[in-house]
């Protein structure tokens, strides 16, 4: 490693060691709205077209009203990397295993590679999720044929649950990722030995 790529990859450890998590108001809409249409139109390169790539700000005050949504900035105040959790008692949210579901997951493209989005993942379901919440396991969807994304995920514990399609362009493939597995129902237990056996 040269000694321009060490002393970059040294601020950005500062800098990630200094981040601090903070939960967003309808106020950050704009902040929010730019990371996520930044982020996930990338992804049309892989012919996957997720709809926050273009909601508007309504869709997007109105999700910060209904869902606890974080993120981190970076020392200039720019959103750098998002993650909302969908609340399956909340009237409305489609929530397939009712347990709290990971959505609207961006990094700035100017952040990306550098380990932000896996620190927010991982401090949400810490204290969030699983501290604050007391769940026995969080789940996510994803694009099946994204070329990367659910390896991704993978490596942050997750594990395939089901297969099916929520929008018209793409498959998408469920994924949990177990806290307590004392907690969780005998169903669900049940359903991922299943799944874990068809896969292999």
């Amino acid at each position: 490693m040269n000694l321009y790529f060490k002393v970059i990859k040294n601020i950005v450890v500062i800098e990630m060691f200094n981040l601090k998590l903070e939960k967003l108001e309808v106020s950050d809409s704009t902040d929010l709205l730019n990371v996520l249409h930044d982020a996930h139109k990338s992804n049309e390169k892989y012919r996957v077209h997720f709809k926050t790539a273009y909601v508007d700000k309504k869709i997007v005050e109105k999700h910060l009203q209904a869902m606890p949504t974080f993120a981190y900035r970076n020392k200039e105040g720019k959103l750098v990397s998002t993650i909302s959790v969908d609340l399956p008692w909340i009237k409305d949210m489609k929530n397939l295993f009712l347990l709290p579901h990971i959505n609207w997951f961006a990094t700035d493209p100017e952040y990306k590679n550098l380990g932000y989005g896996k620190k927010i993942m991982n401090e949400v379901i810490k204290k969030y999720i699983c501290c604050e919440l007391k769940a026995p396991a969080v789940t996510l969807d994803t694009a099946i044929n994204h070329p990367w994304l659910k390896y991704y995920y993978s490596s942050l514990g997750f594990l395939p649950i089901k297969r099916m399609r929520i929008v018209e362009d793409h498959e998408s493939i469920y994924m949990i990722k177990i806290l307590n597995k004392a907690l969780l129902s005998p169903a669900l237990v049940d359903i991922i030995k299943k799944y874990k056996y068809r896969s292999e």
